[in-house]
């Protein structure tokens, strides 16, 4: 598949249910990767265009860590995420590369179709929801 193919613009309906949040969702991640991790709720929704996205990335750079996936809406409400968050509906994921620092992350994964792309201090958010870029202070 072409690293330029766009996966932006992609349905929240494309999501899934993963349960229970255990095995493989694609070559290199594992559905714990990018479980909720609220004591709570131990689901997964993600969608299958945030799936190719990190599997594009991780077979370009190698490790790839996942800091946070998919969120519950109670999750995310107390770890400050915006209303509306792609996380909620599987589409977003906050990530780190063992090699790469966020600046050089950033613009490959622009260049894989990621839709958002946010640079902070420490990770990358990437996801595959419409075209947006920008630069936080916070982790």
């Amino acid at each position: 598949m072409s690293s330029s193919l766009s996966l932006a613009n992609r349905s929240p309906v494309a999501s899934m249910m993963v349960r229970p949040v255990r095995g493989k969702l694609s070559e290199h991640f594992a559905a714990e990767e990018l479980a909720c991790p609220c004591d709570d709720c131990t689901r997964l929704v993600v969608h299958w265009a945030l799936i190719e996205l990190l599997q594009r990335l991780r077979e370009r750079v190698g490790v790839i860590v996942v800091t946070s996936g998919y969120r519950c809406v109670e999750y995310n409400r107390r770890v400050g995420g915006v209303k509306g968050s792609l996380h909620i509906c599987g589409m977003a994921a906050d990530i780190q590369a063992a090699d790469l620092d966020p600046a050089q992350l950033a613009p490959l994964a622009r260049g894989f179709g990621a839709g958002g792309v946010g640079l902070y201090p420490r990770h990358v958010h990437v996801d595959v929801g419409d075209k947006r870029r920008w630069t936080g202070e916070y982790d």
